[in-house]
């Protein structure tokens, strides 16, 4: 943030290129929020996540603060854009997404208003992410597969079940799916081989309750679904009745890298970072400490 004794200079982007005016809407919100109370705001958005990148690496040194509004994939755009520039300013975020896990990771509520409460409250963390490639950002799920999509859904509470067109839908990408040859390696131990339908990484260890957010966020926390039906009879139900991996659940920890490369034809696989379309295999993901401070709520710092 740059020293000022002026009014703070926030800026807000949202993302408006579904067509929806939900997201433009709560933006105007957020500024007259923020105006409210003595801040200068200033309305950011375009068609693309190139050209938002480029609109933000413009602005970022102005401001004070940038509030996202959106889902996982905006802000990743936003986080990306302060890691090519090398600006990076406190984040606030407005949940706006479909799935929106960075914010229920971190318990930041979907009510504008107290969203907009919790940035003007001013309580800064610092938190990790994982880059990839040295090019990419992550801060909350990487997925792998033919639809990686497909398993990018609530972390840790079940998604409840939907109805049998969902089940149907299962049921018709396993069929469809390949079996994809993904190699795995955590820092300097031995790499190793799974044969796999949908792989899943996120840049932190997910347990029951507060801790984790604490104690283990140097570590990764691998789920997959394999090739094995008779094996992973009840994983594969489960999945496709909640969207949960968490029966394929696998920690490393003391970890800070993590290698994963493919024998499979790579045009077949797709990888997704918070939502958005990723970097083809093979890809190396570090975790940075501390890389990006943003505004929480007060249980976030026990």
């Amino acid at each position: 943030m740059k020293e000022t004794t002026t009014a703070p200079n926030f800026g807000i982007f949202y993302n408006d290129t579904a067509g929806s005016q939900i997201a433009a809407n709560q933006a105007q919100t957020v500024k007259s929020r923020l105006m409210a109370v003595g801040y200068t705001c200033q309305l950011l958005s375009a068609t693309s996540a190139k050209s938002a990148r480029t609109l933000l690496k413009q602005h970022l040194e102005g401001f004070d603060g940038l509030v996202v509004v959106g889902g996982d994939g905006t802000l990743n755009t936003a986080m990306t854009a302060m890691f090519e520039s090398g600006c990076f300013v406190p984040v606030g975020l407005i949940p706006s997404g479909r799935e929106n896990l960075f914010a229920k990771r971190w318990q930041i509520s979907k009510d504008v208003e107290k969203a907009c409460q919790i940035i003007i409250s001013g309580r800064l963390k610092k938190i990790n992410v994982s880059v990839v490639n040295h090019q990419y950002v992550c801060h909350t799920t990487l997925t792998i597969g033919t639809d990686p999509s497909a398993t990018y859904h609530e972390l840790e509470q079940e998604t409840p079940f939907r109805g049998w067109k969902q089940l149907l839908w299962w049921l018709k990408y396993l069929k469809k799916s390949p079996k994809l040859n993904l190699n795995y390696q955590f820092g300097s131990e031995d790499g190793q081989a799974i044969v796999t339908r949908i792989f899943k990484v996120n840049p932190y260890v997910i347990t029951k309750g507060q801790k984790y957010r604490h104690s283990w966020q140097r570590n990764f926390t691998i789920r997959y679904l394999n090739s094995q039906p008779l094996m992973q009879m009840w994983a594969v139900s489960r999945m496709m009745l909640t969207h949960s991996l968490s029966n394929g659940i696998s920690h490393k920890q003391a970890q800070t890298t993590l290698s994963i490369s493919t024998q499979s034809d790579p045009e077949i696989v797709r990888v997704m970072l918070d939502g958005n379309l990723g970097p083809q295999l093979p890809l190396k993901m570090e975790i940075i400490r501390d890389m990006y401070e943003v505004f929480l709520p007060s249980g976030n710092f026990i």
